[in-house]
């Protein structure tokens, strides 16, 4: 499981950097906007499928996923009190920013730990 790991973490870094210098030399904000929810879909999908599938959790993993539902609570109650979507959207960049540079860091750390251990686990 070692090469999806790392392709998956290769693959966010390289999206994210897509979207950082799409960002920054050309100013196109909606690209940047559109990167970020695919990337956070994916980390939430891919997050979802390793919580399901591996049985022993870290406790990294935990604390990610309590940021996860912290934010999603707070994003929920902010639209069920009648917030407009373009308030959600604000907020939405630095939660990204937050979602995306947690699991970069949590990919970095299981590439790691399978590196080193040698043990395989089903993360996609």
């Amino acid at each position: 499981m070692y090469p999806i790991k790392l392709l998956d973490t290769i693959l966010q870094a390289v999206a994210f950097m897509t979207g950082i210098i799409l960002l920054l030399f050309f100013g196109t904000t909606g690209y940047l906007y559109w990167i970020l929810l695919g990337l956070t879909g994916w980390i939430i999908v891919s997050s979802l499928l390793h919580l399901i599938s591996k049985q022993k959790i870290g406790a990294y993993r935990i604390v990610v996923w309590s940021i996860y539902a912290l934010l999603a609570l707070v994003a929920g109650l902010f639209i069920v009190s009648g917030g407009k979507v373009a308030k959600v959207n604000f907020f939405f960049w630095p939660f990204s920013i937050i979602i995306l540079i947690m699991y970069f860091i949590l990919s970095i750390m299981e590439l790691q730990t399978i590196q080193t251990k040698g043990k395989e686990d089903l993360d996609f």
